[in-house]
């Protein structure tokens, strides 16, 4: 492992130099940082640092946190991990992994100059390589609600592509044939298993995924209000939707009772929720259940001994099974299905061809 001399003989610069600037001292240039760190990199001198306990343990994004398409997973999420941080002695924060990362810095020496031990990952598709790389050098860390083949990095993850499976196949068994997929828009693995989910049940059931039948949307309170319309203003609505994501679910009762449809005698709802969300609806909801907040404080956990033993420690790479909790919004298949305007009026039976 590289000395700070070796690094300031390479870099051109004085021992004081290198020093000042792994100490982010503010007196030291941009220009003369870069070189330093980008020589500090190379000679991977940030991981002999990594065993100071700083007491301190982030939550990380590839972009800005808790925006509104996420979702409320990410709500959740960031809940557990910070009671699972500071249960264990850790303070908490938050790091935009794109905002202020300097390219002459590795994501080791990026973390420390945040003044992080550690730090659980949250990423999406397009951004998945930020985790390996951050694997790659070493540094302790957790990715919550994805899942890697790179066996380097560490994740804890719902496994809900088979309780889907088994809430659709529910609905089949209840005599539904139409069935819409409100799906979250934006791409992650775990709403591309509950789609996969969905278009293999309906495929082996002999059932035809029709693409008006499927309805990409942000997955917040509006989001499914707007499938409701969508879905019901159709020809030939389908009598019954499987939601992906808690909020999109909750969106959807609500505009079926702004539309004066009733739940589950004129449209079964299926939905998910990663929290306690289905017990505050009425009626509660039929849903693939899983704890988001448990992640976290499962990352959070397994991320403090990491920190404290070591790389001794067990890797994490753990897929939590969802259950499916059948509840109160699905029933069998309406005599007559019903259609609705997307204003809101209801235009009498609809086109059962």
């Amino acid at each position: 492992m590289a000395s700070l001399r070796d690094i300031a003989k390479n870099a051109g610069v004085s021992v004081a130099t290198v020093s000042r600037t792994l100490n982010n001292s503010p007196d030291v240039s941009e220009k003369l940082r870069d070189r330093v760190l980008r020589e500090a990199k190379r000679a991977g001198y940030a991981k002999s640092e990594a065993s100071k306990r700083l007491g301190r343990i982030g939550l990380g994004y590839p972009g800005e946190p808790i925006k509104p398409e996420l979702g409320g997973f990410d709500a959740s999420v960031m809940s557990g991990v910070m009671h699972g941080v500071m249960s264990h002695g850790f303070d908490f924060g938050v790091v935009n992994l794109l905002a202020d990362k300097r390219s002459s810095e590795s994501y080791t020496q990026f973390f420390r100059r945040k003044g992080l031990d550690g730090v659980v990952l949250r990423t999406f598709t397009g951004r998945r390589h930020i985790c390996e790389e951050i694997a790659s050098e070493g540094f302790p860390a957790v990715v919550v609600g994805d899942r890697f083949e790179d066996e380097r990095v560490n994740y804890i993850c719902f496994d809900s592509e088979l309780e889907t499976a088994a809430a659709v196949d529910h609905l089949v068994h209840l005599g539904h044939e139409r069935i819409g997929l409100c799906v979250h828009a934006v791409p992650d693995t775990d709403h591309e298993d509950r789609r996969r989910a969905f278009e293999h049940v309906l495929a082996s059931k002999g059932l035809e995924v029709e693409r008006d039948l499927v309805v990409e949307v942000i997955a917040d309170i509006n989001g499914g209000a707007s499938a409701i319309n969508r879905f019901m203003s159709l020809s030939t609505p389908p009598t019954a939707i499987v939601f992906t994501d808690p909020l999109s679910t909750v969106g959807g009762l609500r505009r079926a009772l702004e539309l004066n449809i009733r739940v589950p005698e004129e449209l079964s709802i299926v939905g998910f929720d990663d929290g306690e969300l289905r017990r505050y609806t009425h009626p509660i909801y039929t849903a693939v259940c899983g704890d988001a907040a448990d992640l976290g404080r499962a990352a959070a956990a397994w991320l403090a001994r990491r920190i404290d033993r070591g790389p001794s420690v067990e890797p994490m790479r753990v897929r939590r099974n969802a259950y499916l909790e059948v509840n109160s919004t699905t029933a069998a298949t309406p005599a007559e299905r019903i259609r609705v305007s997307p204003d809101g009026r209801r235009l009498g039976p609809a086109d059962r061809s």
